[in-house]
């Protein structure tokens, strides 16, 4: 359970995956499966989230499963910022 907590930290301190791969001696797919339950908790919670007053915002992006991307018409993955990226914004009260 502490794994999992530390994980969690490590990632909303927005460390790259490959980052936490190297650091914590773990397999890639231990991390690909937590990253993925975590996304499954945090689907729609942020639909009924308001943070009154001045906020700061912080993004980071993570890649989707390779099963859910959508491909460019040549079959090609896209590439920068696009549908198969996952954005995570975290937010907290300024000051």
């Amino acid at each position: 359970m502490s794994e999992r907590c530390e994980f969690l930290v490590q990632t909303f301190l927005f460390e790259s995956m490959n980052g936490l791969i190297r650091e914590e001696c773990r397999p890639k797919t231990t991390l690909s499966y937590w990253m993925a339950k975590l996304f499954c908790v945090l689907d729609g919670i942020q639909d009924d989230v308001v943070v009154p007053g001045d906020v700061e915002i912080d993004e980071k992006y993570y890649p989707r499963a390779r099963a859910d991307e959508q491909l460019n018409t040549d079959g090609s993955r896209k590439r920068g910022l696009s549908r198969n990226k996952l954005c995570v914004a975290a937010t907290r009260r300024a000051g």
